[in-house]
């Protein structure tokens, strides 16, 4: 008996350190490491295509695992560089990226740094967007999403710099992104007009823009074609309707407003919606809530009331006192406790609680104005909703939603004067939507 327990002690621990082998080699970064002025050395970790990607070790094994040891060999067990996981709309690639001092060689924070992309004529494809996560074992792992880069080249050139900073560096990467077929665009001269419900939008040029340089500091140094456009209602400037929003394409699938300068036919997406002041009192696009008393703490108004928009569900899940709100699965979990996990802002939290199994919270606070919670379901993803105070100031200015998982917007609504109530108008701005596919000049 006494030899059996030793026998399986032994399997035991080679096991463990089988498996904390296999933690600590864990992948090569794809570059060499990359020494910069301000004391960092960065690795490019990985270089992932397509609308889900993920890079590092899931630590699986934890799960069980955590239930029947103590929490200093789970951390033993937790891999350097664990999982990381993101995902996009539409397929983009993503570049993942760490940094240790040079000297303690610990890692550091790796934010900071400007990444882009350079084709073989010249032009330089900017990072989309950015973000940052952090680990318990003080990993701080940054990505960069591209929906525009050189994707006909086998290989890309990509850039990293510093900020404020001449130091830059360039690496070579196997272009993970197939080479798929592309259409053939038929172009429309310009000025080029398109009316639709009665608006008229024109794209009367394209203007040759700078990114970057020291006002803009956090952006690459780029240059791309942006449109310059008309809108005109009833023979009229349309001045009831927003600066228009648009996003260009080309022919190789790219998307964004950081195209190739001299990829030669371009489209235009273009999106308009109706201002906020423009809609009248009225209006089916507009409700007026009920003016009610600020809610006390540990209580909320305007309960689970909804109606429908012109197609948009619009459900008011209740205006609350400041505070910090939890919401799971699109449920709200709590009534604010004493520690303001988010303040104007939402907060996400995920957590592995079986393997394979993950829940996700979402915490949104703020410290001094109350919160609307509105849970908003347009049919069409372009359409925007918006708040303001009834019966104040005409200066007092329309909200905009920070939106949340789940369809949940929060509305922060600063108090009324002492004894008012809250009376709060909702509109829903249904968009105008048309595209432009023209030549692009020479630059």
């Amino acid at each position: 008996m006494r030899k059996r327990i030793v026998f399986w002690v032994l399997v035991a621990g080679l096991l463990v350190a089988g498996l904390a082998i296999y933690i600590s080699r864990g992948a090569q970064p794809l570059s060499p490491p990359i020494a910069f002025a301000n004391g960092k050395v960065y690795w490019i970790e990985g270089i992932s295509y397509g609308t889900n990607h993920q890079i590092g070790r899931n630590a699986w094994w934890n799960v069980p695992l955590r239930k029947v040891l103590p929490y200093s060999v789970i951390r033993y067990l937790t891999p350097d560089r664990p999982q990381s996981q993101d995902a996009s709309e539409t397929p983009s690639l993503v570049i993942w990226l760490y940094a240790r001092n040079a000297k303690t060689g610990k890692y550091v924070d790796s934010q900071g740094m400007l990444a882009s992309f350079v084709d073989d004529r010249g032009d330089v494809y900017p990072a989309t967007s950015t973000a940052c996560g952090s680990f318990e074992g003080n990993l701080v792992r940054q990505t960069f999403k591209f929906s525009a880069f050189p994707r006909r080249q086998p290989v890309l050139t990509f850039h990293l710099a510093a900020r404020k900073s001449d130091q830059d560096y360039t690496v070579s990467l196997k272009n993970p992104a197939p080479l798929a077929p592309e259409e053939h665009w038929t172009s429309e001269p310009m000025p080029a007009t398109h009316t639709t419900n009665g608006l008229q939008i024109t794209l009367a040029a394209l203007a040759l823009h700078t990114n970057g340089g020291p006002k803009t500091f956090w952006e690459p140094l780029s240059r791309h074609w942006h449109p310059v456009f008309k809108l005109v209602q009833n023979g009229q400037p349309a001045t009831g309707w927003a600066e228009p929003e648009w996003e260009a394409e080309d022919p190789a699938g790219n998307r964004g407003r950081t195209l190739g300068l001299r990829e030669p036919i371009q489209k235009f997406h273009v999106i308009t919606r109706p201002l906020p002041e423009a809609i009248a009192e009225d209006s089916p696009d507009r409700w007026q809530l009920p003016a009610v008393a600020p809610p006390e703490p540990a209580s909320r108004a305007l309960a689970q009331t909804h109606r429908n928009l012109r197609g948009a569900n619009v459900e008011v899940i209740g205006l609350f006192p400041p505070g910090d709100y939890t919401f799971s699965e699109g449920q709200l979990t709590n009534m604010p406790g004493g520690k303001m996990m988010a303040n104007g802002g939402w907060v996400g939290t995920r957590e592995q609680i079986q393997v394979g199994v993950w829940r996700q919270w979402s915490d949104y606070g703020n410290a001094t104005n109350y919160i609307l919670f509105v849970r908003f379901s347009p049919t069409n993803r372009e359409t925007r909703l918006a708040a303001r105070r009834r019966g104040g100031s005409p200066e007092d200015p329309w909200l905009s939603p920070n939106e949340g998982p789940d369809n949940i917007m929060a509305f922060d609504v600063a108090p009324p004067p002492k004894g008012k109530r809250v009376a709060l108008d909702l509109v829903v701005l249904t968009p105008v939507q048309t595209q432009f596919t023209v030549q692009a000049p020479q630059p």
